[in-house]
């Protein structure tokens, strides 16, 4: 089931599909409950990307090389293009058992707000967001689950968190009264000053300046891509809605994040063997991306002073002025000075789940079996670099990795 928009009303109406044919309904009854599409405020109906009607998408492959092809054609480079195109394919499916799909993306500005323009004609009920309060923006997510298109540079940093902070479906945020289910997917485009903001479950990409002149959508081309990209997507969506639900994709070879990220764009591909094989490649750009911010986040860094402890002779405790030291000293090798002070790190490490305790020296960790083997999944779960480069030989090492 979804919405479609009336051409002669403009209003939402029901459409359905049993398999065999579809069906349009002012109102569905389920039981003694009715139901009755929403009724939109007109700024949000006009703002938002609808389809009239479903129409035949042919193969799952023609409609995701038809979609590169509308990106790649206004000079978007061809690797972001097929990136994008499987975060186009997983909008359609944000109602699934699954977190909401997220895409990342930096690089020149022009481009950035063209690949936004592109996929709001193409992703489901995709808006543009120039600004949002909390409570107009739980009423957005609320009334349609949207596919929220963000330039970061019209945002403070807590704005974004409040947009992409939870995409798990039955996850709440609300402020002053308002509260709303944020199941819904989103595209950032993050500059400079907002270079640290990392959604989880997102594809991360780094856009290149166009070649050529860039293209931009003129009002024709925009209604043409509407009326040929919503209509095949919604039967995609309505054709194989329950198919992708049962669905299961997953790359075994990756962290815990990135199969997830591999489960939610995989997942929507269906009767496409090699489109949907072509999800490990975009994924290993993305996992190097990740990889990299990792390398000098404060939480991933002071697990390896943590596990550096670990492998020294005569360990039996460490304190928190300790592992400042040597969280300071790993960041000032990858060309980030920062003079922590042990405060941030305690907290660090409260948040990891230990309780240092103090005596004459100060705050530290005694280092029983029970606490090493913690941190060696710690360091094992979080992918953190010294794991990565496999160091560490000790008999944890050997069983966790």
């Amino acid at each position: 089931m979804d919405w479609i928009r009336d051409i002669k009303t403009g209003q939402l109406q029901f459409i359905l599909f049993d398999g065999a044919k579809y069906a349009i309904a002012e109102m569905i009854q389920i039981g003694d409950q009715t139901f009755d599409p929403p009724v939109l405020d007109p700024a949000i109906l006009n703002a938002v990307t609808l389809a009239s009607e479903p129409l035949d998408y042919e193969t799952t492959q023609k409609l995701f090389e038809d979609t590169c092809e509308v990106l790649t054609n206004h000079g978007i480079a061809d690797e972001v293009a097929r990136a994008a195109s499987y975060f186009v394919f997983a909008t359609w499916f944000t109602d699934t058992h699954r977190p909401a799909p997220g895409l990342v993306f930096t690089g020149p500005p022009a481009e950035a707000n063209l690949l936004l323009q592109l996929l709001a004609l193409v992703a489901r009920r995709g808006v543009v967001l120039v600004e949002a309060d909390s409570r107009s923006l739980c009423e957005l997510v609320e009334c349609i689950h949207p596919t929220l298109l963000i330039d970061s540079r019209n945002f403070t940093s807590r704005s974004l968190r409040m947009l992409l902070g939870s995409r798990v479906p039955r996850a709440y945020v609300g402020r002053k009264g308002s509260v709303a289910n944020f199941a819904s997917a989103a595209a950032i485009y993050l500059d400079q000053a907002h270079g640290k903001i990392r959604p989880d479950f997102s594809l991360s990409l780094n856009l290149p300046p166009s070649r050529g002149a860039i293209s931009f959508v003129s009002n024709l081309e925009r209604e043409k891509i509407i009326g040929t990209f919503q209509p095949k997507f919604l039967a995609y969506r309505l054709r194989n809605w329950d198919r992708v639900r049962q669905a299961s994709f997953e790359l075994p070879s990756v962290d815990a994040e990135t199969r997830m990220v591999s489960e939610i764009f995989g997942a929507c591909i269906l009767d496409a063997p090699d489109i949907q094989a072509g999800v490990a490649s975009i994924l290993e750009t993305h996992e190097a991306a990740v990889q990299d911010a990792q390398w000098t986040d404060l939480t991933c860094v002071t697990i390896e002073a943590l596990f550096y402890a670990c492998h020294q002779p005569g360990s039996g405790k460490i304190y928190v002025r300790e592992i400042t030291d040597q969280t300071s000293a790993i960041l000032r090798a990858r060309g980030t000075p920062l003079d922590l002070e042990p405060r941030a790190v305690g907290a660090s490490l409260r948040r990891l789940g230990f309780a240092p305790k103090r005596d004459e020296r100060g705050f530290g960790i005694r280092l029983t079996p029970a606490v090493a083997r913690a941190i060696h999944m710690l360091a094992f779960n979080y992918s953190v670099a010294t794991v990565q480069n496999n160091v560490g030989h000790c008999e944890l090492c050997t069983e966790i990795f």
